[in-house]
């Protein structure tokens, strides 16, 4: 009898051995990924607000591999493959983790709940973590008044130094367009504020003969943007590619009273 109760406890171990090293297995290398600090960023009123959010690895002391990182802004309508970002290592950010900037350009006024969409790729298990929702903002209306016979109006002109290119439109929306050699994806444009550089948002090329008529330059750049400045004032821009160490276009943006 105790040869029998002895062999039923060992059997009873190992099952209950074997279930705790099945869950273990179970775990997903996905669940490491941790998302903190989202927020709506509007820093810059007269440019489109952006979501930031931090991502870290919670698994201290293991390499999870490379994290695919999908954002959905909340708009059914609106999506963008700017808007995937991949982390080829995460070891580096188990510690102050990695802030992640994705913009919100041409979204309608309105009320959104966003997500991000979560991927590791060592073993592709996946999830999706809902962030803090925000408001896009309706622009105000202006007030209107008699211009009293006086026709002049206000443009914003995009231009390089050497005049090349140059590009009014309407006050506060400017544009500016070059053809380049190489193809470009997440290229990134920056603002001048005294000695420092700051991302706004990214842009792509696309290849596009009919515009662009040079064999060597056949692919298009085209920068939208809106800056609200005073009269005859301007602002510095540039345009790096994604890792920042080569510039592909250098231009002001000045408002004019026309």
């Amino acid at each position: 009898m105790k040869l029998k109760t002895l062999l039923v406890l060992a059997s009873a171990s190992l099952l209950i051995f074997s279930n705790l090293a099945s869950a273990k297995a179970a775990n997903s290398w996905v669940d490491c990924v941790i998302i903190t600090k989202a927020d709506i960023d509007k820093t810059y009123s007269s440019l489109p607000p952006s979501y930031n959010f931090t991502v870290s690895n919670g698994c201290k002391g293991s390499d999870i591999g490379s994290v695919k990182l999908e954002f959905q802004n909340g708009d059914i309508l609106s999506y963008s493959y700017l808007n995937t970002q991949t982390i080829y290592s995460f070891y580096a950010y188990q510690y102050y983790g990695k802030k992640l900037s994705f913009s919100l350009k041409d979204m309608k006024p309105g009320y959104y709940q966003p997500s991000v969409k979560i991927t590791a790729q060592k073993d592709y298990s996946r999830k999706t973590v809902s962030l803090p929702s925000y408001n896009i903002d309706a622009p105000k209306q202006p007030v209107l008044t008699s211009t009293g016979g006086n026709t002049s109006s206000l443009n914003s002109c995009a231009y390089t130094a050497d005049m090349k290119i140059l590009n009014c439109s309407s006050y506060p929306n400017w544009s500016i367009s070059v053809c380049v050699s190489s193809s470009y994806t997440n290229a990134i444009v920056q603002q001048q504020s005294g000695t420092l550089w700051s991302d706004l948002w990214k842009v792509s090329t696309k290849y596009d003969s009919t515009s662009c008529t040079l064999t060597t330059s056949p692919y298009l750049l085209v920068i939208n943007g809106s800056s609200q400045l005073a009269v005859n004032k301007s602002v510095s821009l540039r345009v790096l590619n994604d890792s920042k160490n080569l510039s592909i276009l250098d231009f002001k943006v000045t408002s004019l009273q026309v």
